[in-house]
Order: structure tokens, then sequence, then C-alpha cells
């Protein structure tokens, strides 16, 4: 998570935009390959605002309509080299949207308040079609 000023935060200023950053890095000497999509996308972004017991209660949605939006039999992954989506909460045409995201939801800047949003994943690595690799499940961030 970042704030407009592209600094990582957990506490945003009222009327500040959330910026989502999802890097994957490949620290090794070698191309890798990601199957496509590269993760499950059903709650990636995703915000829920927190119920005064401080329970993710309500969903608010995601920022995106649609990521991996077009096929590719797999996403390379360069050696050494990192690979970043980002995307704002609510869209502003001065900060661009990076990387797989197709179109932009039109969500509103987030009111004060308490919010959380968590990602668990599994990346699986692919050659010629087979899976020869994963990283496991993990959960990326909460707010």
């Amino acid at each position: 998570m970042l704030n407009e000023r592209r600094q990582e935060t957990t506490v945003f200023a009222a009327g500040d935009n959330v910026i989502f950053s999802f890097q994957l890095r490949n620290k090794s000497g070698q191309d890798i390959a990601l199957r496509n999509p590269i993760f499950n996308t059903e709650h990636f972004c995703e915000v829920y605002q927190r119920d005064k017991n401080d329970n993710a209660a309500t969903s608010l949605g995601v920022p995106y309509q649609g990521i991996f939006c077009t096929y590719q039999g797999a996403n390379l992954l360069l050696a050494n080299s990192t690979l970043t989506n980002e995307i704002l909460w609510a869209d502003d045409k001065t900060i661009p949207t990076v990387g797989f995201f197709c179109g932009h939801n039109q969500q509103q800047l987030l009111p004060v308040g308490k919010y959380r949003t968590a990602f668990t994943t599994t990346i699986d690595i692919v050659q010629n079609n087979e899976v020869v690799g994963q990283v496991p499940a993990n959960v990326c961030y909460r707010l």
C-alpha cells in the first residue's frame, strides 16, 4: 500500500488516495515463466470496511474492472527483474495504472474510517505449459 507520495503505509490522511502496488521479484539469474493469469484475482485489492468490533464486514469492491484480460500462454519474468502492478483506489489520470489491469472502477476516495484488505495466492512457475515450481501462498499485505 502506498500513499499519493508513493510512501509505504497503512495509515492514510483524510482525502488521500490509496495506491495498490504488487510486485513480483525474480532474484534468480534465470528467466522464468508464470502461469496466466498469474494469480487468482477474486479478492485482489478488495477493500472491506471494518465494523465497530474491528471485523471486516462490508466489501467496498475492487478498483479495477478486470485484470489479466489479454490471453498470454505465460508471463515472462526476466532474470533479476521486477514485475509491477499498480492501481489507485479512486482513478486519477495524473498517476498512471501500471500492469495487467483492464479498466478502472469508478470508486470514490475512502472516507475516514478503518478498512482491511488482504491477499493470498499461489503462483505457478511453468515450462512448456507444465507446472515446474510454485511460489507458496502467503498473505501479501493487510491494511
